[in-house]
């Protein structure tokens, strides 16, 4: 347990330490004073543009590490002795402890759970490609990784994606810290998440006429505490983590050039610091997240063109923001050409169904309200809010954010902001709604919005100050019920790569040519993370098949070949198979090779005439089509078709079945080797049907059609969405 509470902490210490030099010696001088908040991020954008750059050169991870991190050292080293150590004030102080304290919170589960360094999910499966892509840079370069054939996820996030920048980040802490890819992807996140918090405090500040540090502190709070920022976290979704501090970050050195920009008289064709640092920021969510990019560059093009057509200093504004751009091509032209590709070519899909994780909510709209944007009601835990309440509470965060905008102190840039998530709200909402990308722009927009918010009630309560203190510990409280409320379905029902998971590394290694199939292909329903994390943990080991593999392939799984079960119930019951015998076994897997073929069922010893879902251990080797998971005792058939392979040694005149409906009404039809044999009409209680037959020894195959599937999720039951027909407990030849 102990290393998962200090790697963490050492973690937001590292990033600090490592970006604070850069930082102090390269910000703008307006921004100094801030050179510390910042640091962690001037540490992601080193690390990410070094990586990028000298790894496509063909420099290995190691030397990069070795190079950049004496770099960093000695120039934090340098300014601490030059300057001394930095000045933090009590409200300072304040936010790095709200910082550190958000880390805790949501490493909770780990902590108390798990308690060891390891990957937490509330159901994104991507987390293992996160975490695999780094390892394999620990040996290879970036430039290998583009230019060489490699695995698929390596091939996804790099060639086909270009998201590299979380996965070079991740491998040069690995490289750092002596961690694999499980161990820090969570923690990574969580930290970088964290670090944001100060952003928001700058952010205000900067903003607000006034400076108001208890007001940034809390708007701070109401970013961290966002239900919709934290689900994304929650998922493993790190290109947005780093898109949430880097946005914030270009935001920050958006707001310092108007200001220089305001007072410059001439045209400026140098490149200045300004300038630099933008472009380098811009390069990084390119290398990164360059999905998210276009909610940094169309504000950027609507205040240019606002300045343009203003005719006040316009060739100024032009020339300045011209270098930007021509500088952020310059240096990350292949992310954003492969960008322009990406969006135009790629993003043509219907993204309106759910994404592969679970349903926001049981019942009602998963698309977020203004209102909810705040965090102060909950789409992942609450039913929907009334219409009217809905519209009324909105409209009323629309017209504060909208008050915020224009009493910020750069109003023409916050209105740019607005402007570009409004008009992606308003078309992802009402003129074609889109569920995938609508979701998304919100949480994007979710932390600017909520300054403004801020800004607009605070100046809106201008004349009854005395006011503010109390409604903002109202809002406070609201947004932590909420956070809470996440938080408890997090702790209820997190994915986590366990210590059992891990003990696959140490499998001995079987001969070159070894192949080992995964469970999954006996049985889709079962969770995918435990197949995911078998191939993460068997490596090079062996030729691993998982069930996507399988079906895309034309092999089929024959007598004697190699099958891995698990023997952990803890997310769902593993799989039953008949093996031949077992080649390896623990007490959390089991190797063994297969008895699938009819030959080898009927001259196995086992009595395979019955199916009891309580006690069989061979129950999947019988089943064919329409079955869902077991649960226990009982199995769902999960289709309007199911079928069944049961073995008799000797002439059977009787097929007994034990079965409910999820609702009725309800007719099965039985077919024994496609020879009608009855009708029955099952009940919403458990009963046994006795169906005469009269079949000679030897393998038969039972099929069952059903009228009607009923989906639990649309009669108020949870959200399972599965087509249930009927349940069973046995089955049996008589």
């Amino acid at each position: 347990m102990e290393s998962a509470i200090i790697y963490p902490v050492i973690l937001f210490f590292v990033f600090y330490f490592l970006g604070y030099g850069i930082s102090r010696l390269l910000l703008p001088k307006k921004l100094q004073p801030y050179s510390l908040p910042i640091s962690p991020w001037v540490t992601v954008i080193a690390v990410i543009f070094s990586m990028v750059i000298l790894g496509s050169l063909g420099l290995s991870t190691k030397l990069i590490v070795i190079i950049l991190t004496t770099t960093m050292i000695l120039s934090s080293i340098y300014v601490i002795v030059k300057f001394g150590l930095p000045k933090v004030d009590l409200s300072t102080k304040i936010i790095f402890a709200l910082a550190l304290v958000l880390v805790l919170l949501n490493l909770l589960p780990m902590l108390l759970q798990q308690r060891f360094l390891t990957t937490l999910s509330l159901g994104g499966n991507d987390a293992k490609a996160f975490a695999a892509v780094p390892d394999y840079l620990l040996t290879h370069s970036v430039r290998q990784a583009f230019e060489e054939q490699t695995n698929f996820e390596v091939h996804t996030l790099f060639s086909f994606g270009w998201r590299v920048g979380p996965s070079v980040l991740m491998a040069f802490f690995q490289q750092l810290l002596g961690l694999a890819g499980y161990q820090l992807l969570t923690i990574i996140q969580t930290v970088l998440f964290a670090a944001a918090m100060p952003l928001i405090y700058i952010l205000f500040n900067l903003l607000n006429r006034e400076k108001n540090n208890f007001v940034a502190i809390v708007t701070a709070i109401l970013v961290g505490t966002n239900v919709n920022i934290i689900y994304y976290l929650y998922h493993n979704f790190i290109g947005q983590i780093i898109f949430l501090g880097l946005s914030l970050l270009v935001t920050i050195l958006l707001i310092s050039y108007e200001k220089i920009l305001k007072k410059q008289e001439k045209v400026s064709l140098i490149f200045n610091r300004h300038d630099f640092l933008i472009s380098v920021v811009l390069s990084v969510i390119f290398f990164s997240y360059h999905e998210a990019a276009v909610f940094i560059l169309i504000p950027i093009g609507i205040i240019a063109l606002f300045h343009i057509f203003s005719k006040q200093k316009s060739l100024v504004w032009t020339v300045a923001y011209s270098k930007s751009l021509f500088l952020t091509f310059l240096l990350a032209w292949p992310a954003i050409i492969h960008s322009i590709r990406f969006a135009i070519f790629y993003r043509t899909g219907d993204f309106n169904a759910e994404v592969g994780w679970q349903a926001f909510r049981q019942s009602g709209s998963s698309f977020i309200s203004p209102f909810e944007m705040t965090g102060l009601y909950s789409i992942h835990s609450l039913p929907s809010l009334p219409i009217i309440i809905s519209i009324i509470l909105s409209l009323g965060v629309i017209g504060m954010i909208l008050y915020g905008a224009k009493k910020s102190n750069n109003n023409i840039l916050m209105s740019s902001f607005v402007a570009t998530y409004g008009f992606f709200i308003l078309l992802l909402s009402l003129v074609r709604p889109n569920f995938w990308f609508y979701d998304r722009a919100v949480s994007y927009g979710a932390p600017i919005l909520i300054t403004l918010l801020m800004i607009g009630l605070v100046s809106l309560l201008q004349s009854k100050k005395h006011l503010i203190p109390y409604i903002l510990v109202v809002i406070v409280w609201i947004s932590f019920i909420n956070n809470g409320l996440l938080m408890k379905r997090y702790w209820r029902e997190n994915l986590a790569v366990d210590r059992w998971m891990t003990i696959l590394s140490d499998m001995p290694k079987l001969t070159e040519d070894s192949i080992i199939y995964s469970e999954q292909i006996f049985n889709p329903d079962l969770p995918i993370w435990k197949e995911l994390w078998a191939e993460y943990f068997l490596g090079d080991k062996v030729n691993f098949i998982t069930s996507l593999e399988y079906a895309q392939s034309n092999n089929k799984i024959k007598d004697d070949d190699l099958v891995l079960i698990s023997k952990v119930v803890k997310y769902i019951i593993p799989s039953n198979l008949l093996f031949n015998k077992v080649v390896w076994e623990n007490n959390y897997y089991k190797l063994g090779s297969l008895c699938i073929s009819d030959k080898c069922l009927l001259n196995n010893v086992e009595d395979l005439s019955q199916i009891d879902f309580a006690e069989s251990q061979y129950v999947d080797s019988l089943l064919v089509d329409g079955w869902g998971v077991n649960e226990g005792d009982h199995r769902w058939i999960v289709d309007k078709l199911a079928s069944v392979r049961l073995i008799n040694k000797h002439i059977t005149r009787s097929l007994i079945i034990e079965a409910i409906t999820f609702q009725t009404p309800q007719a099965m039809t039985v077919k024994v080797d496609n020879q009608k044999m009855a009708t029955i009409k099952l009940t919403e209680n458990w009963q046994e049907f006795r169906i005469p037959i009269k079949v000679l020894p030897g393998i038969h195959s039972i099929t069952f059609e059903f009228s009607s599937s009923y989906k639990p999720s649309e009669y108020g039951q949870g959200f399972d969405n599965r087509a249930l027909s009927a349940n069973v407990r046995k089955m049996r030849l008589e």
